[in-house]
């Protein structure tokens, strides 16, 4: 099963798409630097993950009690992303299968959710408009209501 795996990598050319979504998501990431509450945005491939902090000067940490990282994945989710956070670090692993336009999603939903949370309550009530993308949002469940019945994924 493990060389099928790498067979269909090297017949799909996977690597090379990767390696363009990476950079990709490299360039979309570069712009969140910019903000007052992100201390530090490391990558590897198409794995992310962005460290807010207070003050980006001297990197002082939000409190745990805060719960900021949740707070931002919650915002992000009102706009159609779902991603987890690791205390205040925000993690972005999208699949393999994600696509350009995905990618402008879920960046352009963290970046909003930082500004929600990290501006204030009120800001955080705001629901921003929804960013449209090609694939219809009963494919983004991970099973269907059919399927549910079946029991099959």
């Amino acid at each position: 099963a493990a060389l099928a795996n790498l067979d269909l990598f090297e017949r799909g050319k996977v690597l090379p798409r990767v390696n363009r979504l990476a950079a990709q998501l490299d360039a979309r990431l570069t712009p969140l630097w910019k903000l007052p509450w992100v201390g530090d945005v490391r990558r590897v491939g198409l794995m992310a993950g962005i460290e807010l902090v207070k003050d980006w000067r001297t990197r002082e940490p939000f409190s745990w009690k805060a719960r900021v990282g949740v707070r931002v994945c919650d915002e992000a989710r009102r706009h159609g992303v779902l991603m987890r956070p690791i205390g205040n670090v925000l993690v972005i692993m999208p699949p393999y299968c994600v696509t350009e336009s995905h990618l402008d999603r879920i960046v352009t939903a963290l970046e909003r959710g930082i500004r929600a949370v990290c501006c204030g309550a009120s800001a955080s009530r705001r629901v921003l408009p929804k960013i449209p993308i090609a694939i219809p949002r009963a494919n983004l469940r991970p099973f269907s209501a059919k399927a549910r019945q079946s029991g099959r994924r």
